[in-house]
């Protein structure tokens, strides 16, 4: 529905011509009135009017004195003239002016109707225009952004100066988002048309790169002045982080320029690299590039033995620490220079998840081969910040598996050696054996026997004999001594008592006739 504004000094008037009109019927509402000039001119400067009914006659700023006013600065507005005279003069005015009718007081409805009809009817093209005008720049600036994703190789000179031309008093500001949510294309795209709403009647297309999107606003003529660059900024910044949510690892937001100077900038960004560098770098959320491309010559980052040597020591000994001091001083290097093409570093971080994964398949065997351990990191992670703590959470998984493999690994032999021992009570045990059943030192085995139970083996070895012994006489307490001793492995009778008082503080005898 268009909106009407009554101007007259006289209230009857407009309270008439606002209840005895049918303005709804005619696709109208009034949604303001003045008694003057003055007071109607600073309401429409506001914005939101279609047609205004001015009288003529009115204190401080007469009828013809606001259209003059109007025809300067609201040409868009449809005046209609009221008027108590019939004279010619006011009326010529009224047409130097754009006033679509002139009209004697009080108001014909037979002429007032049609007038109305017509009037909506020229809105309703000049709408319908303005949708189809907006639509084609739409598409234009779509365009373009495609070409720019392509380093405009295929924006021709003519399309180049279309695209000026059809942009001429526009102000256009390039966004660039980095996201790894599996859906955050498309809301990219929704992001772009809700900025649209939340800035007026701006417009906001988006478009997809490697590793980022880009999104391209262009600002109306009259609503990009400095006063109002902040708060466009602000209102972009809001609205994306608003719609994108944590899906956005990082946003970026350019400079306001014309559309001349954003193509220069635009390709010089992209073509440069300096978009995903300074996205990939980003050390917060939301960052503003600078208002000109800075030259940066592009480094690539080469393989350092040192850390893929550090990765693969930390591995080994299960030295998370060491993993972490080495990935840690490669990130903030890396956080110091942020010249180095963000590809090399994706490759040489994926290079070190090889180099752990490569260990941990020699370490830990066929269960830790993988066919790409690197895969994802360079495809799914476009900025620093991730691609370091997916990558050291990927080694540190790799180093916590292969040590508890290792750990499960050392509690099947203390298993295994404590079944064995109980299946040959009866037969000479020597720990030697055992190292050769997993060939494995003695030394090694002994010390890994008292870390997982608490005692030396031979200890252990002692205690489950002697335990076996008084079960035996707990069962049949006419054993012989030596009958005895031969059952739990010890062939000298004497031998066995004396280790058998020891443990309990009784002889086979006193223990055997206590029960």
């Amino acid at each position: 529905m268009y909106t009407v504004m009554l101007v007259d000094d006289e209230a009857v008037l407009r309270s008439g011509m606002r209840t005895f009109i049918p303005w709804r019927e005619l696709g109208f509402q009034v949604t303001a009135e003045a008694e003057n000039g003055a007071k109607a001119l600073e309401r429409i400067l506001q914005g939101d009017i279609d047609v205004v009914f001015v009288d003529i006659h009115m204190p401080r700023m007469s009828g013809i004195d606001l259209l003059e006013e109007l025809a300067k600065r609201e040409p868009d507005v449809i005046p209609v003239v009221l008027s108590g005279y019939d004279n010619f003069e006011y009326a010529r005015a009224a047409v130097k002016y754009k006033a679509v009718e002139y009209l004697l007081k009080p108001v014909d409805m037979d002429e007032l109707i049609p007038l109305m009809q017509s009037i909506r009817g020229q809105l309703d093209r000049r709408k319908r225009e303005e949708a189809e005008r907006l639509q084609f720049r739409c598409q234009l600036l779509e365009s373009v952004l495609l070409k720019l994703a392509g380093g405009l190789t295929g924006l021709s000179e003519d399309s180049m100066e279309s695209f000026i031309r059809h942009f001429a008093g526009y102000e256009l500001r390039l966004a660039a988002i980095a996201g790894t949510g599996t859906d955050v294309g498309t809301d990219k795209k929704t992001a772009s048309e809700q900025l649209s709403e939340r800035l007026g009647d701006e417009m906001a297309v988006s478009t997809e790169l490697s590793h980022y999107g880009l999104l391209l606003a262009a600002f109306q003529p009259g609503d990009s002045h400095p006063e109002n660059n902040g708060f466009h900024l602000a209102e972009m910044e809001r609205s994306l982080a608003d719609k994108l949510d944590n899906r956005a690892d990082a946003i970026a937001i350019g400079p306001l320029l014309t559309a001349k100077d954003w193509i220069g900038y635009a390709h010089s960004a992209v073509e440069t690299g300096y978009l995903e560098r300074r996205l990939f770098y980003a050390s917060s959320k939301v960052i503003r590039l600078e208002a000109s491309v800075p030259s940066c010559t592009r480094r690539r980052l080469e393989p350092d033995d040192k850390l893929g040597k550090a990765v693969t020591e930390g591995i080994r000994g299960n030295d998370l620490q060491l993993i972490r001091q080495t990935m840690s001083e490669l990130y903030f290097m890396l956080q110091a220079n942020p010249q180095y093409d963000p590809d090399s570093v994706r490759q040489i971080y994926k290079w070190l998840m090889c180099c752990a994964a490569e260990e941990a398949a020699v370490l830990g065997g066929r269960s830790f081969t993988e066919e790409n351990p690197g895969s994802g990191l360079s495809e799914r992670l476009p900025t620093l910040f991730l691609l370091h703590r997916d990558t050291l959470r990927r080694i540190e998984e790799i180093a916590g598996r292969l040590a508890a493999a290792a750990k499960d690994k050392k509690r099947r032999i203390v298993m295994e050696m404590k079944r064995y021992v109980n299946e040959r009570l009866a037969e000479p045990i020597m720990l030697t054996e055992l190292a050769d059943k997993y060939s494995i030192s003695q030394e090694y085995l002994s010390a890994l026997f008292k870390k997982e139970e608490g005692v030396n083996f031979n200890v252990y070895l002692r205690d489950i004999r002697m335990k076996r012994a008084m079960e035996l006489m707990e069962a049949d307490c006419t054993f012989k001594i030596y009958e005895l001793a031969q059952q739990v492995g010890y062939s000298d009778p004497r031998h066995f008592s004396k280790v058998f008082k020891e443990s309990t503080g009784m002889t086979p005898k006193q223990y055997a006739e206590s029960r």
